[in-house]
């Protein structure tokens, strides 16, 4: 390569837009053109995140009732926010982390139900919680950006979704936030 390269990645919306933009960028990868590190987490929540914190955490904390998607029995990894950016800044540094996908390590899957249990003694008593339908979230969609944007990923909570990330957990030496812990920093 002589010079500065420039690497211009044009993708559309959905799965099939996100699929050709990873392959272009792996395919420049291997070629030397960019150094490229991926993170993957899950459903993440954070200090300043707005879809887990409108859904599961600022009803609560104002006296409302929590809208859970899916089944509520099905283990589920959840993300902490501060964890992904431990992560990312990890990448950034480490020339071994270019190339392959990393999971953001993360506290071990829990149900929502236990989530719920989790914000519930977080903010110092019960959290009254129901699990939307599909029709009732896709109703609620078309007022709410946010729920709207959630109902395309129902999937994930309907059967055991769950990220692995003993692989960054091992090659860097990170922890996850254990889940407890992180929600009281959500709630606070």
């Amino acid at each position: 390569m002589s010079g500065p390269q420039e690497l211009h990645v044009i993708f559309g919306a959905g799965p099939l837009g996100k699929q050709q933009m990873t392959e272009t960028l792996e395919a420049a990868h291997r070629r030397g053109e960019v150094r490229m590190a991926r993170a993957r987490g899950s459903d993440f929540f954070g200090p300043d995140d707005l879809a887990m914190g409108t859904r599961l955490f600022y009803p609560p904390l104002a006296g409302k009732r929590v809208n859970l998607m899916g089944r509520t029995d099905q283990p589920h990894t959840f993300t902490h926010a501060p964890d992904f950016g431990k992560l990312l800044a990890t990448l950034g540094t480490r020339p071994a982390a270019l190339g392959p996908v990393w999971h953001v390590p993360s506290a071990a899957p829990v149900t929502q139900a236990h989530l719920d249990s989790r914000i519930s003694e977080a903010i110092g008593h019960p959290v009254k919680a129901m699990a939307a339908s599909e029709l009732i979230l896709q109703l609620l969609g078309i007022s709410d950006k946010t729920i709207h944007e959630t109902v395309e990923m129902r999937f994930e909570f309907t059967a055991p979704f769950v990220l692995v990330s003993d692989k960054a957990q091992h090659a860097f030496d990170l922890r996850p936030t254990p889940l407890a812990e992180a929600v009281r920093a959500k709630v606070a």
